[in-house]
């Protein structure tokens, strides 16, 4: 049987024969077509060109002063050396490249894909800089030019760039960025691609100094508008901000960009920085849990910033956090966000929170219903354990005025305090307010004195001396006014105290500082500049109940002005009492008693019974010097006698010593007639002996009679005794 030649059959057999000579005809043709182009390859033509098209189209100078070299096997390559390209109008230099060197596969040129198996790029140098009136010498090439219809399309399967230098110059905000040994390397590039990138190099700019390394898998889609970076990591070391030693590091599960949409999307990012900040370990932390933004529209969820201070155990902590944060163009709100904090400073350790939900909007910020806590973990004043510290209150801030306001309202037992206060941020700095506390018992909340401790049991403990005001605090101003309703302190109690505070270049000042107290008034003033001066007055004080709580015992009874004036620095505070008194009695020093029970015989030393000695005027000044109390001069009179005395008490010591005279007066009817007429008109030494806790007075007879008056040593620059156990009074300042 014949095979069947049909017009189908003849049409199928003219196809495969077209089809063998096409496939065997494009090698030969792809031969072909290298054998032409090696001929005719010009390099220097083909230099000539591109320098006239850089020339046409930007202005800017090309110089090519290497070779081109063009490699056929085993793909079609183009390497090209020692490429310089000017700034705007020709001046200056812009790029620089040493070698670039990039294959083509030449199979996609068939149909209009340019494929670089690879582009590796060496010694490229970068100078951008923006001018002070804002131009940058790049706004040429970022310039919109004429599209041209291509259809090429080009995709790259490798790019690797060595020993990389770009430098930044921003006149504007002063920086002189330079970044320098930069190496990067990524996988496939194109339309549609995915890889790995890498990137490291050197950041300098004045003292900073810092090595970065940068790896990510990546994935490209430029028709999706997608940039998508999926487990970022960027690690820092080196030196900046401040910081010696410093090690950082920049984690992000993802991170999606659409450019085009400006739309973004970073889930899960950590950011870990440490180093030595001022001879002290700093360590920070930022973590994210979401963060979208689209436009101007920003959401934020799970925000948490700590901050670490110290030694291997740090000082200070600090840690942020809040669940969300919305913004539209700079207008922004928070959920609350919670602010807490824990440190140590000098034997004192602190811990506490605040939150308050946030708002930003018309350049007002907003933080409405403050709440929080404050606790004293540890001190070596304080009583433990030291009860919690609430906090309220409110705050706006003008942010163009730079000026703010609020309320704070702090409770602590039942006591509160509730104060109003304004910051003024235009040089100089103001800070105002207005403050007032119901009542305070200090005593509830500081470690107790026990009345047997003795001076002397006391190991002595230097006084810090208080740091010099910075240059920060000068150009600040404070003034505001403080009112307690009652105060007591070390068992001493003050009622409506008021006092107008004040700091001014340097200078700190409380004045007036006024208070009712024991029946009595006061009224003075507190400085510091440098060192103390502290001036007080007192009116008609009950002088029993004050040395009773303010001492521990009765020292004196009656009614007293007391005129008080300390200044030096407040490891060496000095100073002057002055005291008159009226109408009272020394408790423990019973003279007319002691002599009334003396037998007819008595000689030596009398010691003065227990009893008193009342008074109808008393003088004293007494002089005061860490650890000493020097009574220059004591002057007593009563109807039954005069009293002439000066002594002094070494606190520190515990030792006390004085001498002084009792002159008999008054009439039979105050001593009874047999012991007036022993005693009228005798002056009797008086000697006072022991410690300021346990002073034993008495009465040298020895040698006495009638109307001798025997010279008197006074003992030069004495002392008193100030109540002993507890009273000094530098503890008296806040």
């Amino acid at each position: 049987m014949k095979e069947n030649r049909g017009p189908d059959a003849r049409e199928s057999k003219k196809v495969k024969r077209r089809l063998v000579w096409l496939v065997a005809g494009v090698p030969a043709l792809l031969v072909l077509v290298v054998l032409i182009v090696a001929y005719s390859f010009d390099g220097e033509a083909l230099k000539q060109g591109a320098i006239d098209r850089v020339r046409a189209e930007t202005g800017r100078e090309l110089r090519l002063d290497g070779p081109l070299e063009l490699q056929f096997f085993p793909r079609l390559a183009l390497e090209l050396h020692d490429l310089h390209l000017s700034g705007p109008d020709g001046k200056g230099e812009f790029l620089a490249l040493g070698q670039a060197s990039g294959a083509v596969d030449v199979l996609p040129l068939l149909w209009g894909k340019v494929v670089l198996n690879r582009l590796e790029v060496r010694d490229l140098e970068l100078r951008a800089v923006r001018h002070a009136d804002g131009r940058t010498n790049f706004d040429d090439l970022l310039a919109e030019r004429q599209a041209t219809d291509s259809p090429l399309v080009l995709e790259m399967e490798k790019l690797v760039l060595l020993n990389g230098r770009f430098s930044w110059q921003d006149q504007q905000l002063g920086l002189d960025l330079h970044l320098e040994d930069v190496f990067l390397r990524t996988g496939q590039l194109g339309r549609q691609a995915q890889g790995k990138l890498e990137m490291g190099g050197q950041l300098r700019e004045g003292g900073t100094l810092l090595n970065l390394r940068l790896e990510s898998l990546y994935r490209l889609d430029m028709e999706g508008d997608l940039l998508q970076l999926d487990g970022l990591n960027l690690g820092l070391r080196g030196q900046g901000a401040g910081l010696q030693q410093a090690r950082g590091e920049l984690g992000i599960r993802r991170l999606r960009l659409h450019p085009g949409a400006r739309e973004s999307l970073l889930e899960q990012g950590s950011l870990q920085v440490e180093g030595l900040w001022q001879a002290a370990r700093l360590e920070g932390g930022l973590t994210l849990g979401r963060l979208e933004w689209k436009d101007r529209a920003v959401r934020l969820e799970q925000l948490a910033l700590r901050l670490a201070r110290g030694e291997e155990e740090p000082a200070l902590k600090l840690q942020l956090d809040m669940d969300s944060l919305e913004a539209t163009g700079q207008d922004w709100k928070t959920s609350p966000a919670r602010f807490s904090w824990s440190g140590r400073w000098q034997g004192l350790e602190l811990q506490g929170q605040l939150s308050s939900p946030l708002s930003f909007a018309a350049g007002q910020l907003q933080a409405g219903a403050l709440e929080g806590s404050g606790r004293v973990l540890q001190s070596q004043w304080l009583r433990q354990p030291f009860p919690e510290i609430s906090i309220s209150g409110a705050l706006q801030a003008d942010v163009g005025r730079r000026s703010a306001q609020g309320r704070l309202v702090l409770g602590l037992d039942d006591s509160t305090l509730a104060g109003d206060w304004q910051f003024l941020g235009a040089a100089p700095a103001r800070l105002s307010f207005q403050a007032s506390l119901d009542q305070l018992n200090l005593d509830r909340y500081l470690l107790p004195v026990t009345p047997g401790d003795k001076p002397a049991a006391r190991s002595p403990k230097p006084v810090p001396a208080l740091p010099q005001a910075s240059r920060e605090a000068e150009g600040l101003e404070l003034d505001g006014r403080l009112r307690i309703g009652r105060l007591q302190y070390r068992q001493l109690k003050l009622e409506h105290l008021e006092s107008r505070i004040r700091w001014r270049q340097g200078r700190f000042e409380a004045a007036p500082l006024s208070a009712r107290l024991y029946q009595g008034r006061t009224k003075g003033s507190l400085a510091w500049e440098g060192q103390f001066l502290w001036r007080q007055l007192f009116r008609n004080v009950a002088l029993a109940p004050l040395s009773q709580d303010g001492l521990g015992r009765e020292l004196l009874s009656g009614r007293g002005d007391l005129q008080l004036e300390l200044q030096g620095p407040a490891a060496d505070l000095r100073g002057e009492l002055l005291l008159q008194a009226r109408n009272g009695a020394i408790p423990g020093l019973d003279l007319v008693g002691a002599l009334n029970q003396a037998g007819p015989g008595a000689a030596g030393l009398l010691p003065v019974a227990a009893g008193k000695t009342p008074y109808k005027e008393l003088k004293a000044r007494i002089h005061l010097a860490p650890g000493l109390a020097d009574l220059r001069r004591l002057s007593l009179k009563s109807p039954s006698l005069r009293l002439e005395a000066t002594a002094r008490a070494d606190l520190a010591g515990n030792r006390l010593e004085g001498e002084g005279m009792v002159q008999i007066a008054g009439s039979a009817r105050e001593w009874g007639r047999a012991n007036w007429e022993r005693w009228q008109g005798r002056h009797l030494p008086l000697v006072l002996r022991g410690s300021p806790e346990a002073p034993a007075w008495a009465l040298n007879l020895a040698g006495q009679g009638a109307g001798q008056s025997p010279p008197v040593r006074l003992a030069a620059g004495g002392g008193w005794n100030l109540g002993g156990r507890k009273l000094w009074l530098p503890e008296w300042l806040p």
